[in-house]
């Protein structure tokens, strides 16, 4: 065997092992794609699921709650307490805007003799 017969063998060994690298490449991509579609799929579907178990718990402990506060009002009679409250609520009455400038001046006024004092 020559040096020509080497360079040739290593060259083509060379290329061989190119093109097999490239081949597994190729069919490791495809089974990744593969794989990627169907673990998405799963995943909107688990997430769908986990949405519609969490929806339906929080309507079941709404209606729970709702029960209790029902219960509770009964017991206590709050409903008629909350009537005479909302009945005997004060009236408010509104300044005019006058009224709380002369106010504020004349405050001013009495301040003033206490702020140079100190």
């Amino acid at each position: 065997m020559g040096p020509f017969e080497v360079v040739v063998s290593l060259a083509a060994f060379l290329l061989g092992g190119a093109i097999f690298w490239r081949l597994t490449g190729l069919i490791k991509y495809g089974i990744d794609k593969r794989y990627e579609a169907k673990r998405s799929h799963s995943l909107e579907e688990d997430v769908l699921k986990d949405y519609q178990k969490f929806k339906r718990d929080t309507q079941r402990r709404l209606q729970n709650l709702e029960t209790i506060a029902a219960e509770y009002d009964e017991i206590t009679g709050r409903d008629e307490q909350v009537d005479e409250l909302q009945a005997h609520e004060p009236a408010i009455e509104m300044e005019d805007s006058s009224q709380r400038e002369e106010t504020k001046v004349e405050e001013g006024r009495s301040n003033l003799p206490n702020m140079l004092r100190s």
